[in-house]
């Protein structure tokens, strides 16, 4: 079902408006993050603009504007539809994932981009596996009886999520793999899976975790983990980044350095990936306690918004998508902010809509779609409740 006028109305701006405002925030740190180095004599207004480093802005922008026309596809047609072809899509994904083992290129060392232009520009299928992975799981759990007290009743929500998580962690990137089981777990939560199974799970991946030490994680993602429970361990090697990162965060103090200040920890490049899984450090140093505190409540503000919606919504498969929605934006940014300030360890997650990447930008814009979908549709309930309009 398309949308008419009418159903314009019901477009929630708010939730547009918070969406546009970390964007914005994000096009300045990125700015902020990539600024080339000019000596105090030389840092006049003019001479900033100058000599101000756009093209990641520039290449930002075109991400967040080619993005807003695949929100907009995803807010057009009823989600059920999407529902409906979530199997065509959830395996289309999987196939890229697939051929990515063949074709992808090794970035970080992890085998997860299809690359073009002599390598300038990238592809990342594992971004928007998240989202044929929300619209496959909103699918299943939504066929299932509420309350959900059966684990055969699991079994195939688990396959699909294991499916794409074996894959890429195949692809050595176990960050994003993470990212599909928090999917899975916070969807659980809003099938109305009971406690005691939750629990089960959470107990088996403990049970797991020796194996996933020994068979699956590379010498440096260990480095990361033991960094993070022995700050002290290697400050100098392996734990290098996050040393800078806390440094710049805490050089930041209440108000900031400034933006584009000389001699900023970014500017001098002590700061790693500055503009992509540090911006968050970043942006600390020049704007202080104070603005990263405007940042967060920005994100505050965007997971409540999107959970009123999902209380509201018309039916499970809605509150079951803007459930997933909220999962995976949900972990991206305490993972990210908390990799910056030394209480998570260190993965290529990026935070949303803030950092640079075009995949990233794709898939959160496409997810707010489908969110923006299922808010102006919550208001036909009632008449769908009495029988009236399908």
């Amino acid at each position: 079902m398309k949308i008419n006028k009418k159903d314009l109305k019901q477009v929630d701006f708010l939730l547009i408006g918070i969406v546009f405002a970390i964007t914005l925030f994000g096009l300045v740190a990125i700015a902020n993050a990539t600024a080339d180095a000019l000596a105090d004599d030389q840092r006049t207004f003019w001479n900033m603009l100058a000599n101000m480093n756009c093209y990641y802005v520039r290449l930002q922008l075109m991400w967040f504007a080619s993005g807003l026309l695949l929100l907009s596809i995803a807010a057009v047609f009823d989600y059920g539809g999407y529902a409906a072809y979530s199997k065509y899509i959830y395996w289309a994904n999987v196939g890229l994932l697939v051929l990515l083992l063949v074709l992808g290129e090794v970035t970080r060392g992890a085998q997860g981009w299809f690359t073009f232009f002599n390598g300038e520009r990238g592809f990342q299928p594992s971004e928007f596996c998240k989202i044929s992975l929300i619209l496959m799981l909103a699918r299943v759990f939504a066929n299932k009886p509420a309350p959900i007290g059966r684990i055969r009743d699991l079994v195939s929500p688990l396959a699909y999520t294991l499916i794409p998580f074996a894959i890429v962690v195949y692809q050595n990137d176990f960050g994003t793999a993470m990212v599909y089981v928090i999917i899975f777990f916070g969807m659980q939560f809003a099938a109305q899976v009971k406690g005691w199974i939750i629990a089960g799970e959470v107990l088996a991946c403990g049970g797991m975790v020796p194996l996933i030490w020994n068979f699956v994680l590379q010498d440096y993602q260990k480095n990361r983990i033991q960094d993070l429970i022995d700050p002290a361990r290697d400050p100098t090697g392996s734990g290098l980044q996050v040393t800078w990162a806390k440094t710049a965060v805490g050089s930041g103090q209440i108000t900031g350095k400034g933006l584009f200040r000389s001699g900023a920890l970014s500017e001098l490049n002590y700061v790693p990936d500055a503009h992509t899984d540090f911006i968050f450090s970043v942006t600390a140093e020049a704007v202080g306690f104070l603005g990263c505190l405007i940042l967060v409540a920005l994100f505050v503000f965007l997971m409540w918004r999107m959970i009123h919606i999902a209380r509201y919504s018309r039916d499970r498969v809605g509150s079951l998508i803007v459930a997933g929605v909220v999962s995976m934006m949900g972990f991206h940014i305490f993972e990210n902010i908390g990799m910056n300030i030394g209480i998570m360890p260190v993965t290529g997650i990026p935070l949303p809509f803030f950092s640079y990447g075009g995949s990233s930008m794709w898939t959160n814009l496409i997810a707010v779609g489908l969110v923006l979908n299922v808010a102006f549709r919550r208001q036909k309930k009632k008449a769908m409740i009495g029988g009236g309009e399908q």
